[in-house]
């Protein structure tokens, strides 16, 4: 099980998938990252993390937080 938070458009989730990954998790803040990962496998909600719990119930084997910090 990964999750990505912050996943934007999907890219790493989007490669994942192409190596067979398929418990696959993404939150984003922004509303257009659902169309960006619409008609694939994962799963994906909008979520702001500083306000709101994650929506999806752990364990994870890996946590993705790529590019958030920065922002």
């Amino acid at each position: 099980r990964v999750l990505d938070v912050g996943c934007s458009e999907g890219k790493i989730l989007k490669d994942l998938i192409e190596r067979g990954y398929n418990k696959l998790y993404g939150i984003d803040i922004q509303e257009w990252s659902k169309t960006a990962l619409a008609g694939t496998k994962v799963n994906y909600a909008e979520c702001d993390i500083e306000r709101e719990t994650l929506p999806f119930k752990g364990p994870f084997d890996v946590i993705i937080i790529s590019d958030v910090l920065e922002h």
